[in-house]
């Protein structure tokens, strides 16, 4: 029994003795946790305990404690209701702003003290959006406002919540410039890249309120910025010509105004403004220096300029950026003087004039021609040496017309042929005419002479700039037929061509004029071609018999095969007679003569017959077959005689070792050895099919 007394007067001493040694108080959330982040505006509740040195709660505390934050606290500062048991366990809080804070609570009565742990206070929901003037909510609203023209502002997205707490400058805000006045233009505000801000710049005078806009979130507009004009800066045309006619008073008149940089019109300037114009652009004439009104503004009402072409007025002032007006066209007042053909008008063309002016123009027609008649603005004049227009103030014409002298060319031509145009024909002086000679078949221009004189044989004349009388005669000649065509000899003939070892050994005239052709023409050569194989003999029939041969000529053949005359290029021609169908035979002193298959077409361009091609070309069908399939004349007749025989050994045989141009030299090689016996041989008893 004495021991439990003495442990209840333990406990209630140790009881006394820790109620009166109150160490301080903790400070919670309600249930005893740490104070979590919170929101401002929204109440909360913490719990308050008083506590001894070891931490125990001291049940018996029944007081009051004063409350504080670090952070503006609406609801829950000061003194709180009494404890009960030690505790005060729902003690609402509310706070108005945002921060890290903590709460501190100090005995009503007493000096015990106790801390919360630091906790945030988050803002509330975005409530409007507006513009400011910080990034990170620190600045305020943009007021209304005056800025100079050039100046800017950096505006930024703020949301903010009830309690007027910075959230966040917000990305991807809607700007746009409302209520706008004056020339502030929505180009002002520049967006920068999330469009959390923009820079507004004062350019053009007039006002505007800038606005951010977002979803969800009211909005408020800054006030109302204004820009005003910056400093004097430049002159400015407002008003300036347009096109006009050079000499007359310029419209409308120019009108200069003082200006800032960004061209806002500074009227508390008063400046000497003076006008002009580039020197190569003429001379300005009138009033050309003025001082500006009270409102910054010149007008100039008596200028002109005396020349004609693009203009640009100059306006200057001191200290000022000069001004260069807009371009226009002073354009002259025009005679567009003319003068038909044979006189002249001076001066001619379009005339360009200043207005006011006056032009005379002098009138003389050329030699052989005289004045018909001058028309003045459509109207006929009797001036026929001059005219002169007076205070010239409109466009006006003058045309001349000149009557001209005529002359007669005759034209005339001879039998077998046309002059065009033909006989007297008259014509204007100056004039041209051609006249175009045409030959009649089978014929070609002989001699054409004009006005008595021979000019040769042109297939054209012209008469050019014609001032005298003409006339022209022409004649025509029958056309020359020529022989176009080609042979192989088989005695030089080597793979598609043929050889021309005889080439610097041959006779310099034809070597025909003996029996059996007994040709006397007189075809000779300073000297021969390189390419000729030897000379050859043509003659033309107008049959098969050898009686109805009615021309002959010696040329050379070359190595191509082809028949030429002795300049070596040109075909045979045969001047004694007229072009039409004739049989072509061909001969050679030790090749068997050969005649075309049929009469073939001679005109001065014969078409080619080629005897190489095939064994159809030969009369009588009868042809050397040579390699590359083509055909030759056989070789090997060196007795002359047409029939290929033992006579021909006769040649190469007495003649053995010889060189030079020879008969009996078959192969055409220039000597005479074994290889000649070989033609005769291989050739034996062919005879030529041209008909005797």
């Amino acid at each position: 029994m004495k021991i439990h007394i003495l442990i209840l007067l333990i406990t209630l001493l140790f009881s006394c003795y820790t109620n009166s040694q109150i160490h301080h108080f903790s400070v919670a959330l309600t249930g005893g946790e740490d104070i979590p982040a919170q929101t401002a505006g929204i109440p909360f509740f913490i719990e308050i305990v008083a506590r001894d040195s070891v931490n125990g709660t001291i049940d018996s505390f029944t007081g009051t404690v004063d409350v504080s934050s670090s952070g503006n606290l609406l609801q829950g500062s000061g003194t709180t209701n009494s404890f009960i048991s030690g505790v005060l366990s729902s003690h609402q809080v509310k706070f108005s702003n945002t921060g890290t804070f903590e709460f501190t609570v100090v005995q009503t009565s007493g000096t015990a003290t106790g801390t919360s742990n630091s906790f945030t206070l988050h803002p509330g929901e975005p409530s409007r959006l507006q513009v400011e003037s910080a990034i990170d909510g620190t600045g305020i609203p943009i007021p209304s406002q005056t800025i100079i023209a050039g100046q800017n502002i950096t505006l930024y997205s703020i949301t903010r919540d009830t309690l007027n707490n910075f959230i966040a400058n917000i990305s991807g805000a809607v700007w746009t410039v409302e209520t706008l006045t004056g020339n502030v233009q929505s180009g002002d505000l520049v967006i920068n890249g999330d469009s959390s801000s923009v820079i507004f710049t004062g350019h053009l005078t007039g006002s505007g309120k800038i606005q951010a806009a977002a979803v969800n979130v009211a909005s408020i507009a800054s006030g109302s910025i204004t820009v005003i004009p910056a400093a004097a800066s430049k002159l400015i045309f407002t008003q300036g010509p347009t096109n006009g006619i050079a000499g007359t008073t310029l419209s409308p008149y120019p009108i200069v105004n003082i200006a800032d940089t960004f061209g806002n019109f500074v009227s508390s300037s008063v400046e000497q403004i003076t006008l002009s114009i580039p020197p190569s652009q003429g001379t300005l004439i009138g009033t050309l220096s003025k001082t500006s009104d009270s409102t910054g503004q010149t007008m100039f009402t008596d200028l002109q300029i005396n020349s004609f072409g693009k203009k640009n007025l100059l306006a200057s002032a001191d200290s000022l950026t000069t001004a260069v007006g807009d371009t226009f066209q002073l354009d002259p007042l025009i005679i567009d003087a003319s003068a038909a053909n044979h006189g002249t008008i001076t001066p001619d063309g379009v005339i360009q004039l200043i207005y006011g002016s006056t032009q005379t123009f002098l009138i003389a027609p050329e030699t052989g021609y005289h004045t018909d008649s001058v028309v003045v603005d459509g109207m006929p004049s009797d001036s026929v040496l001059s005219y002169t227009f007076i205070n010239i103030s409109d466009n006006h014409t003058i045309a001349v017309y000149f009557s001209i002298n005529t002359y007669t060319i005759t034209s005339s031509a001879g039998a077998n042929g046309t002059i065009s145009p033909n006989g007297s024909l008259v014509f204007n002086y100056g004039s041209s005419q051609l006249y175009s000679m045409t030959p009649n078949f089978g014929y070609h221009i002989d001699s054409v002479y004009v006005d008595g004189l021979f000019i040769g044989a042109p297939s054209n004349y012209l008469f050019e700039n014609i001032t005298t009388d003409h006339e022209i005669h022409l004649t025509f000649m029958a056309d020359i037929p020529v022989v176009n065509t080609k042979i192989f000899l088989q005695g030089a003939y080597s793979s598609g061509s043929m050889t021309t070892l005889l080439n610097s050994i041959l006779p310099n005239s034809q070597p025909y004029n003996r029996a059996p052709w007994n040709y006397n023409g007189m075809e000779t050569a300073p000297s021969i071609p390189t390419d000729v194989v030897d000379w050859i003999l043509v003659e033309l029939r107008t049959g098969q018999p050898a009686s109805t041969r009615i021309a002959t000529r010696a040329g050379f053949i070359k190595s191509d095969g082809s028949i030429v005359d002795t300049d070596g290029i040109s075909p045979l021609s045969f001047s004694t007679v007229l072009i039409g169908n004739y049989y072509i035979v061909v001969h050679h002193h030790n090749h068997l003569s050969i005649m075309s298959a049929s009469p073939v077409n001679l005109t001065a361009s014969s078409a080619l017959y080629d005897f190489t091609t095939n064994i159809s070309q030969y009369y009588g069908g009868s042809a050397a077959s040579l390699s590359g399939g083509k055909y030759g004349m056989y070789n090997g007749d060196s007795s002359h005689d047409g029939f290929i025989d033992s006579d021909d050994f006769m040649g190469p045989d007495n003649n053995m070792f010889k060189s030079g141009y020879q008969d009996a030299d078959h192969s055409l090689d220039g000597f005479i050895d074994s290889d000649d016996f070989m033609s005769p041989d291989n050739n034996m008893f062919i005879s030529s099919q041209t008909p005797n």
